[in-house]
């Protein structure tokens, strides 16, 4: 093993990681290496955490892909020590985890961790995960500067992730201001012109145009605030059902003569309102272009799930411009609804792809979903 480093190199190192230009993902790994050096452990992890659903999640880790805690792995939040550290909202120190008590702690039991060293992350108030470094092995008692270097790591990522959100909400605003000038300015035209119509004729028949005016110019507010607002992280996981969820969804939206066909069974780890919202988007979108008699397929992934429709579809050239906010090809459309879609799979972490169905329609796909055992 390479020599440890120096308590004031270990702190300079870290600030020229987390300083970079770098990906954050990157930044992350390269700091839990110099941690996991610098405290003469084998392994460290950034976690991902929802208390509620019992679930963590191994965000970044130093672990190989074969590791038993690499990136993406998932377990249950009660076989981890995380938990404790969570739960009390102060760091967690196990130097001999089966002389500390741990011995019949699930995580011990588990995993055999005989050292830990966790510190919860918290981002805009919620604890949101921890940063930990792990070892089988048992280690020498952590002293203050170890701990406190810790804890240094964890609010460094504290505020990048903080810094990150604030830059993705100015965004959303930026967007939302951008699009709204636009295309408020012509329903407000038409509103504006029949109003002075009406001066000049008194023919109140003039009102209806004005009424549409106003109604195109709400829908177009709901859906530009339902993007800034879908887009926020999701803290709040549960286990959804994709079935039901599909269904619920197909109530919702008058769906005509349309068809639903349902190959999945699986269940997901969401937010169940937003997951609906996304679905319902779709399902609308497939309307809209594929007529009344549309069927739409929503089945699985190895990795998530994808929504299909056999209608007329998307052209390569014009996947990535239907996601942007406005866009529609529709007379009646805000152009908010794929927007909406995208939204909501990054405030999941998932990735959304555009594709074309078997059947010659618009296929969404959308990878990276966590999810668990198959609905009975």
């Amino acid at each position: 093993m390479s020599a440890r480093l120096d308590p004031e190199t270990a702190r300079r190192r870290l600030y020229e990681i987390m300083g970079s230009d770098d990906p954050l993902d990157d930044r992350i790994r390269r700091a839990l290496v110099l941690g996991s050096r610098f405290l003469a452990v084998e392994n460290g992890h950034f976690t991902s955490i929802d208390a509620s659903d019992d679930y963590w999640r191994a965000a970044v880790s130093t672990d190989p892909a074969d590791g038993p805690f690499a990136a993406g792995t998932v377990i249950d939040l009660a076989q981890t020590y995380c938990r404790l550290a969570v739960d009390t909202d102060e760091q967690l120190v196990l130097s001999a985890a089966s002389e500390q008590g741990m011995a019949d702690d699930p995580a011990y039991r588990e995993h055999e961790l005989e050292c830990y060293l966790g510190t919860p992350v918290r981002v805009d108030g919620s604890t949101v995960g921890t940063v930990c470094f792990v070892s089988h092995e048992r280690h020498e008692a952590f002293d203050a500067v170890e701990t406190m270097f810790a804890e240094l790591l964890a609010r460094t990522i504290e505020r990048e992730l903080e810094h990150q959100h604030a830059e993705d909400r100015m965004a959303r605003l930026d967007e939302f201001a951008g699009v709204l000038s636009h295309d408020l300015r012509n329903p407000l035209n038409v509103a504006q012109g029949c109003l002075e119509s009406v001066k000049e004729t008194g023919d109140p028949d003039d009102f209806e145009g004005v009424a549409a005016a106003l109604d195109r110019m709400e829908a177009l507010i709901t859906d530009a605030l339902t993007v800034a607002r879908e887009g926020r992280p999701v803290t709040d996981y549960e286990a959804v059902p994709l079935d039901t969820v599909v269904r619920d969804c197909w109530r919702m939206v008058d769906t005509a003569d349309a068809t639903l066909v349902m190959e999945s069974r699986r269940t997901v780890r969401a937010d169940a309102s937003r997951l609906q919202r996304l679905l319902e988007n779709l399902v609308r979108n497939a309307l809209q272009h594929g007529g009344s008699e549309v069927t739409v397929v929503v089945g699985d992934l190895p990795e998530g799930f994808y929504v299909a429709d056999d209608g007329p579809g998307i052209p390569p050239d014009r996947r990535a411009e239907v996601r942007e906010s406005g866009f529609t090809t529709a007379e009646d459309g805000t152009g908010f609804g794929l927007s909406i879609v995208q939204s909501i799979a990054e405030a999941h972490g998932w990735s959304v792809e555009i594709t074309e169905s078997e059947e010659g329609g618009a296929r969404f796909e959308f990878h990276g979903v966590d999810t668990v055992e198959a609905a009975e």
